[in-house]
């Protein structure tokens, strides 16, 4: 769902929820029916046995849940929103956090043993950029100073490329690839 459609959902959404509300106090100014015969027949219906019971409480899971995951969405795209601002004697230059990714992965690939990587990036109080890397290494790989090597190369570049200063480096190194063994693996099969 894109972020315009998302926005018109819960637009429409809250318009249904206006004028269930107003159609139901117009209802009952006009005394089309009493607010105690109401809630005596929900009532009625609600506990008369134990499916409606079963059935209500399966439709409250659901709605927990799909709030829930409108609320996920919703922080989502607030996310993809935040952008490092720069000012400059001629204006303002925002660089969005999306668009941060790519060079990051740029720079990751100048190094032979990183085999997998997934950067997150996270915007910090003071507007400075912190950066997560979940790398995935070959086996050879001296990790202590590839990590250093790929913390000052990235901290080099997107100062150069962007003026973008990285507070914080973090390395993960989520994921060891060991060739001998996968070719080991693939003789057994």
């Amino acid at each position: 769902m894109s972020k315009e459609g998302f926005g018109n959902f819960i637009f429409i959404l809250f318009l249904l929820l206006g004028f269930l509300i107003a159609g139901f106090l117009f209802c009952l100014s006009l005394r089309l029916f009493s607010l105690e015969t109401f809630f005596l027949r929900i009532n009625y219906l609600l506990y008369s046995n134990l499916l409606n019971q079963l059935i209500l409480g399966l439709l409250s899971i659901l709605l927990i849940i799909w709030l829930i995951w409108l609320a996920g969405k919703k922080m989502q795209y607030n996310r993809e929103d935040f952008a490092i601002l720069q000012k400059t004697p001629l204006g303002e230059v925002k660089i969005s956090l999306a668009s941060i990714k790519p060079l990051i992965v740029k720079v990751l690939k100048e190094f032979k043993e990183v085999k997998e990587a997934k950067p997150e990036l996270y915007l910090q109080k003071n507007g400075e950029l912190k950066v997560v890397l979940n790398l995935g290494v070959e086996q050879e790989a001296r990790i202590a100073e590839l990590s250093e090597r790929i913390q000052q190369r990235l901290k080099d570049y997107l100062l150069e490329a962007g003026g973008i200063k990285a507070q914080e480096v973090t390395i993960n190194i989520n994921k060891i690839f060991c060739q001998e063994i996968e070719q080991i693996e693939d003789k057994q099969k």
